[in-house]
Order: C-alpha cells, then structure tokens, then sequence
C-alpha cells in the first residue's frame, strides 16, 4: 500500500492508505516506511491536533502483503513487524484524536489500525476479521489493542472463528463506534466528529488519553483521588480560568478551530 497525507498545514490530517497499482490495500514495508514518517512528522507538528485514517473505496487494509513478505529476507521481515508494531503504539499514544474511517475490509493488521484509533466510523458494507490463525499465525500485536476495546473473551473468540464480521455486529461489540449508511453518510459523520474535536483543549485530549490508562488498574479509591489530584491541578492553571471566564462570558475560546474539508485522494 501507499500512504499519503496530502495537506499537513491545518488541524487535521487525512492520512490515505491506497492499493498499489493493481493491487489491494495491504500492509507493505514501504507502506509502513511512509506511515511512520508522517508519525513522527505529526508528533512534532502542533498544528496537528486529529489524525484520520482514511481507507480506499470498499477496502479500508486487509493486513500483510503475503507476497511480499514471502519474498522478504528475514531482516526486512523483522523490520516491518517492527514499524507495525510501532506504529500501532504510535496511535494509541497520540496526542493527538486518531480516527479510523472505514469503508469495506479492514482485515488483520488492518484491523489492528482500526483497534488502535480513539473513534471508528464504518459503512454498512464493511467487514472486520482476524484470518491469521488459518495461516498458523497469530494476531498477536492486534490483540492488546483489540482486547483494550472489546474484552480478552470477544477478541479471542473473533481470533479463533477466523471469519469475518459484519459491521453492525462489531458496532455491537464495540469495536465500531459510529455506523452509516454508505460513503457519502462516512464523510458527514466524519465533518461532525471533527467539528467537534476541534472544539477541545488540545492538551486535554492527550491528557484524557494519558489518564484513562493510567488509571485502568487502579482500585475504585485510587483513581477516584488521581482524578482528584488532576481536577486540582488543571483548575489551578492560568489557562483554564481563562477558558471558563471567557465561557461563562460567551466569548469563543482560544483553541476553537474549523474544519474545512476537501476529500481525500482516494487514487493511487
């Protein structure tokens, strides 16, 4: 596959995954080398505040290229697994709001690109599936993320049916977030989501994300007097007396931003 993000200048990057020319959307190592640029090229960009992983028309990424990792030497295997892996941890720890739209098959390592995003929109017509147990694989970089989001019982069970679901029935298990009708209905939910992205505190964001792990394993007592001592914390910061005084007063608030969407290029 290729990857592209075609307009790094605003709020929001729209990240393409695209067939190679004849080909479907799979995972490849120049895939992967062109995603973890764009990464690390977002963790530095302050501009950047959500990041959209946007499939192909029917196909949103059905996991490794086999082909090419048959041929691959045993390096340049290692190398990939390597990038994946990276890049799923890359955004799950964003920032940065990842969010996936999904329009058709998100397989495998697709899949685990859509385990790893904060929301998922997907189409009626998309489908989710792990299949590597039929090749004597296992998703094993997958399911931490997978787990994260539908329990250890639900990701092992879709592990071991190795068939595919329907998007409502992932929408069921909390795996997809937002389900629509088709395309069209994909690219006005995304509009709304993002309108609404834009309205948060940037640094909240990420501090949401850094908390809700943070306390995943606490006891009750625990997280509750965490989330005390962050209450505290961001109530004693200039910044956030600002934002409320200018709320309660109806003045816009400093990080309010617009989205202003043009499709993504969807051609390889």
């Amino acid at each position: 596959m290729k990857v592209c993000c075609e307009d790094q200048s605003g709020p929001v990057w729209r990240v393409a995954l695209l067939p190679d020319e004849g080909q479907d959307v799979t995972i490849t190592l120049s895939g992967l080398e062109q995603l973890d640029i764009i990464l690390s090229t977002a963790a530095e960009a302050a501009s950047c505040r959500v990041i959209v992983l946007d499939g192909a028309p029917g196909c949103f990424c059905r996991g490794m290229d086999l082909q090419s990792a048959s041929d691959l030497p045993e390096a340049e295997r290692q190398v990939g697994s390597r990038l994946y892996a990276e890049s799923l941890c890359r955004l799950r720890e964003a920032r940065q709001l990842i969010v996936a739209a999904v329009d058709g098959d998100a397989l495998a390592g697709g899949l685990g690109l859509v385990a790893a995003a904060d929301l998922v929109i997907a189409t009626e017509r998309s489908i989710f599936g792990l299949p590597e147990l039929m090749l004597g694989l296992l998703p094993a970089m997958v399911l931490p993320l997978l787990m994260e989001r539908i329990g250890r019982h639900q990701a092992r069970r879709l592990a071991l049916g190795a068939v595919s679901i329907a998007a409502p029935r992932a929408l069921s298990l909390g795996l997809v977030d937002e389900l629509v009708e088709d395309a069209e209905q994909l690219e006005r939910k995304l509009r709304s989501v993002l309108k609404s992205a834009l309205r948060v505190q940037p640094d909240a964001v990420a501090e949401l994300k850094r908390f809700t792990t943070e306390i995943a394993f606490m006891t009750l007592r625990d997280a509750v007097a965490a989330g005390k001592a962050l209450t505290d914390e961001r109530l004693s910061r200039p910044e956030t007396l600002a934002a409320i005084d200018d709320f309660l007063s109806g003045e816009p608030l400093p990080w309010l931003d617009r989205y202003r969407p043009a499709r993504p290029n969807r051609k390889p």
